[in-house]
């Protein structure tokens, strides 16, 4: 009877978990770039930023250039990109949590 209980406990547990993840990966915004280049900067993880913020340059033929910038107000979550990596338009790089 004890184990069972236990196992209930532990059950209970991971759904109310599973809850947290599915409410904070609700609340993240996926940030796409609008260039195609080879990265040459990224914002860094946990830094706070604004609408407008530059997340993510590249080099293109013109130049360097903001390839991606907040479109909320936020913190940064995760980068998936890092210097020297290639990115097509529209791919996402950068998730902000609200």
């Amino acid at each position: 009877m004890l184990h069972k209980k236990k196992l209930i406990a532990i059950v209970l547990v991971c759904v109310l978990l599973g809850l947290a993840q599915l409410t904070a990966a609700a609340s993240m915004i996926d940030e796409k770039t609008t260039l195609t280049g080879q990265v040459t900067w990224i914002v860094p993880v946990g830094q706070a930023v604004t609408e407008g913020s530059e997340l993510v340059r590249v080099s293109t033929l013109t130049g360097s250039a903001a390839a991606s910038r907040a479109t909320t107000a936020g913190t940064v979550q995760q980068v998936l990109v890092q210097p020297g990596d290639n990115v097509k338009s529209g791919e996402v790089v950068v998730r902000i949590a609200k």
